[in-house]
């Protein structure tokens, strides 16, 4: 999955906790739909190492605590739906 490029969970009532470490296996990701699920816990700080990522959606899910600041180190960002 290391050439994994866009990713879409949106809308199928998933339910956990992102990991930890979520880019890791997935360095290229450019795009990234976990929308509309129940996903839950905090937001993890590791998304601001998808270094391509362009899209980041992740809103109506059941998230806790602050916006990471690593969010910020997505520089080639360009549409964010929390």
């Amino acid at each position: 999955m290391s050439s994994l490029q866009v990713l879409d969970f949106s809308v199928n009532r998933l339910s956990a906790e992102l990991p930890a470490n979520f880019c890791n296996n997935i360095p290229f990701l450019e795009e990234l739909y976990l929308s509309k699920n129940i996903f839950y816990g905090e937001i993890p700080s590791d998304l601001g190492n998808c270094s391509y990522l362009r899209i980041l959606l992740l809103w109506f899910n059941d998230f806790s605590g602050a916006i990471p600041k690593e969010i910020s180190n997505l520089t080639k960002l360009e549409k964010l739906g929390l």
